[in-house]
């Protein structure tokens, strides 16, 4: 009698997967996520990005717009953030909600706190709980749908910091130790996320001029980061414009010493490696904020070395190549106003 190979599931089979912690279920030739009814159709009518405070010297507000990715046109005005927290902070998301992370408070003084807004809806930040440090200058979040990860920061009690710290989405509480990033990382670094990977981009200190490096954690686990691979360009401090799907991740301009760019790379995310250029932006800037559907990166905001803070808003579908396109505007001007989206990769 001959048995079946028990390599080999039948279709239809279920599975739980510890490194995403979601449920599979077999089609017959490979595993594939059990589809919940907690969809962005279902939810937002499609997949909805949000782009949370701003800084544009004034630093007297703190909007936060969001957009439809899925088709085009302006952002809408969602709310506010829940206190004076409003600017340099690092942003991340579930299928239900955006959480922003640290930041800059009017003044000076720096956050550790962590609100969240519900992606269905529309109203100001929530209390969500705390940061174990008080991190500002953009330290760069990420998840998996369950989990949250917030990495790096400068001026961390005085100076840059490698720590990554994790938090559970879907319950209130304080980050807890997660592991470390290779080094320090400053103002501005990005991630982009698969189901079972973060991967973090390096940046430099003012005085530097590129840092070319990415890390990788897997999400579902603790312990330090290691080696991606390097960035193509090493698009320097102040490199915020980064998100994915669950394939593909792009790494959106930047400033390379002395100048900012339009460029654009991206990586694939199950591999190890260096970034291939991408294309362009519809304009020179820096400090972008990104979100991200399942086939759609959208890229907000910046700041020029012409008119100074922008409200552009461009888009390209992100399995292709080529130069982006235009999508609408922001309702403000201004820069590092960190994306979140209920369609990212990681999720």
């Amino acid at each position: 009698m001959e048995y079946p190979s028990l390599d080999k599931p039948k279709a239809g089979a279920i599975r739980f997967n510890t490194d995403s912690s979601q449920m599979e279920i077999y089609d017959g030739n490979q595993w594939t996520g059990v589809l919940s009814g907690l969809t962005p159709t279902l939810q937002t009518g499609g997949t909805r990005g949000l782009f949370h405070g701003f800084f544009n010297d004034s630093a007297t507000n703190r909007t936060v717009d969001y957009v439809q990715v899925t088709t085009t046109g302006n952002a809408i005005d969602f709310g506010d953030m829940n206190s004076n927290a409003q600017f340099y902070g690092g942003a991340t998301s579930s299928r239900i909600r955006s959480y922003y992370m640290g930041g800059q408070n009017m003044g000076g003084s720096h956050s550790n706190q962590i609100q969240y807004f519900t992606m269905s809806s529309t109203g100001d930040g929530t209390d969500y709980g705390d940061l174990d440090t008080s991190v500002t200058y953009q330290n760069a979040g990420a998840s998996n749908g369950t989990r949250g990860l917030s990495a790096g920061g400068g001026y961390t009690g005085g100076s840059n910091t490698n720590v990554i710290e994790y938090f559970v989405l879907t319950t209130s509480g304080s980050g807890k130790n997660f592991g470390d990033l290779t080094a320090a990382q400053f103002s501005g670094a990005g991630s982009v996320c698969s189901k079972t990977r973060s991967i973090f981009t390096s940046n430099a200190s003012a005085s530097a001029s590129n840092y070319k490096y990415m890390d990788y954690v897997q999400t579902a686990t603790l312990g330090n980061a290691s080696d991606f691979g390097d960035q193509s360009t090493g698009f320097g401090h102040h490199t915020s414009g980064i998100a994915s799907n669950a394939v593909r991740g792009v790494l959106v301009s930047g400033y390379v010493a002395p100048s900012k760019v339009n460029t654009v790379e991206y990586i694939t995310m199950a591999t190890l490696g260096d970034s291939v250029d991408f294309g362009d932006l519809t304009s020179v800037r820096m400090n972008t904020s990104c979100a991200a559907s399942s086939t759609r990166l959208v890229v907000s905001n910046g700041r020029t070395d012409g008119p100074g803070y922008v409200n552009t808003i461009d888009y390209h579908e992100i399995m292709t190549t080529g130069n982006f396109h235009d999508f609408g505007d922001s309702t403000v001007g201004s820069d590092m106003r960190p994306g979140a989206s209920n369609g990212h990769g990681g999720l």
